[in-house]
């Protein structure tokens, strides 16, 4: 007999035993022990089902961040030698992996492929927001204050470089570079969130060009180049997806009239974002900036290293 019952059992031996007018009151009694006791049952029961729950998450969300991070391993491999062979690109595009009873998303993004917000042209820059749909007054505004920070930054240090974090100036001093990270523009009076949000997939500090690389360059950054035609940023996108074929060269369209504002980049920089996936759902978002060091002793080096917010609406990778 469980506990209950026999609490139960015993007021209801005694309920019997006493006199006829007290009989009553002893029913009454028992049944709110009995229906108390139910409810500290329902409680304990509840506590441990909730306890139970929150357990597997966390482990399903450590499986799903252990996965993401086994995805940036594999993101940096694939940088500097892939395994398999097969060539990882640099331009966003998304691979899947299967790993250890969950799904890997990783893609890799050329940092030469973004606007630099220390470089690149200010009307470069004003055409990004304007593509990504941002009011033409903000984009006056955080333009303009781009530019206040840069004007102030070369007086401060007497120079005209417009980029490269760390040069070395002609009096022997270090340049410092007017934005040190792109979380930097979150410091500037009109800048939103939500612009800022928009801005990061496709800016940068790491490239050091007043340039963006056309072959690794995103869609948007193409759009955002002054006086660039649509139909041959479609074209040249269409042809970089094209696949590989043995023993033919491909050709890719050129993009007339706007030499100012694209070449190659040598920037040897990419950031890696890898979200892990569990089978029960879970996942969590890795992103790492990598820097190849093309020395034997350190190959890579890591720039930069965050979580980045899960949406369930967003794609499984920028």
């Amino acid at each position: 007999m469980s506990f209950p019952a026999k609490i139960a059992a015993a007021y209801a031996a005694r309920a019997i035993a006493a006199p006829r007018s007290r009989r009553g009151f002893a029913l009454l009694v028992v049944i709110w022990v009995l229906a108390l006791l139910t409810l500290l049952a329902m409680d304990v029961a509840g506590t441990t089902r909730t306890a139970a729950l929150l357990a597997r998450n966390q482990f399903e969300t450590a499986r799903a961040r252990a996965l993401a991070e086994a995805g940036l391993t594999q993101g940096i491999m694939g940088l500097l030698a892939p395994y398999d062979g097969s060539p990882w690109h640099v331009d966003g595009r998304v691979r899947l992996l299967e790993y250890a009873g969950g799904q890997i998303a990783v893609s890799l993004r050329d940092e030469g492929g973004k606007i630099d917000v220390n470089a690149a042209p200010i009307e470069v820059i004003g055409g990004l927001m304007t593509e990504l749909g941002v009011e033409p007054g903000q984009v006056a505004a955080i333009t303009d204050e781009i530019a206040a920070r840069r004007r102030a930054r070369a007086l401060r240090d007497n120079t005209t470089i417009p980029s490269l974090r760390g040069s070395a100036l002609a009096d022997g001093r270090i340049y410092r570079a007017p934005f040190s990270n792109v979380e930097s523009l979150r410091l500037m009076p009109s800048m939103t969130r939500d612009v800022y949000e928009r801005l990061r997939p496709f800016t940068t500090v790491f490239s050091g060009s007043d340039r963006v690389n056309p072959m690794t360059a995103a869609r948007e950054v193409l759009l955002a180049i002054p006086g660039i035609r649509a139909d041959e940023v479609e074209a040249l996108l269409e042809a970089r997806a094209a696949p590989e074929q043995e023993g033919i060269v491909k050709q890719f369209p050129p993009l007339t009239d706007v030499a100012r504002y694209v070449g190659p980049v040598n920037a040897q920089v990419a950031t890696i974002t890898a979200r892990g996936m569990t089978e029960r759902g879970a996942s969590f978002i890795r992103e790492a900036v990598v820097a190849l060091g093309g020395e034997p002793q350190q190959p890579f080096r890591i720039l930069a290293w965050r979580q980045v917010a899960d949406d369930a609406a967003a794609t499984a990778a920028r």
